[in-house]
């Protein structure tokens, strides 16, 4: 589950940029 959210963050990060 850990890891799911840690690429969810990872995306969103990548989005704004």
């Amino acid at each position: 589950m850990e890891q799911v959210y840690a690429l969810g963050v990872s995306c969103i990060e990548f989005v704004q940029y």
